[in-house]
């Protein structure tokens, strides 16, 4: 009986030390493969009458992959103007529209959208492809001012 249980012993030793050897040898967290990057998004904007006409445009092509599953959502923050400015308040942007990716010459995009009078905006463009980190564009910021006030804005 004793030698049965140092028999199993030595065989479940052996059994371990081969199965262990035979492991990949680089120890350590499992690694995530990497995600084809998304590209940058450059925004700009348009003040017309009583809407804002912005523009994007993306740093490099999707794969065919990409561009079938991938849509531009617009994102809107606002505060009114009689509260005062606030360089240091958080902006809480709400989500507005959003469009599926067509590709386009140039990989230019626009969308308008209508304003209030007698707020401060910014504006915000993202990338969504499922399954990849996505950045936010730059955001742009104007203020639309109440009615009789001119605004002449276009950013560079």
């Amino acid at each position: 009986m004793r030698n049965s249980i140092s028999i199993n012993c030595i065989v479940a030793a052996l059994f371990l030390a081969v199965f262990s050897l035979a492991a990949c040898g680089v120890k350590g967290p499992p690694i995530p493969p990497k995600a084809a990057a998304t590209p940058a998004v450059a925004l700009t904007y348009r003040l017309d009458d009583a809407s804002v006409q912005l523009k994007w445009e993306m740093a490099a092509d999707l794969s065919s992959k990409q561009a079938r599953q991938a849509t531009f959502t617009i994102y809107r923050s606002r505060r009114d103007l009689s509260e005062g400015a606030c360089e240091d308040c958080p902006l809480v942007f709400e989500k507005i529209s959003t469009h599926p990716f067509v590709q386009t010459d140039g990989n230019r995009f626009s969308s308008v959208e209508t304003l209030d009078p007698g707020y401060g905006y910014a504006f915000k463009v993202r990338l969504k492809i499922p399954g990849q980190a996505v950045a936010d564009s730059n955001t742009v910021r104007f203020e639309y001012p109440p009615a009789g006030q001119s605004s002449d804005k276009e950013t560079p």
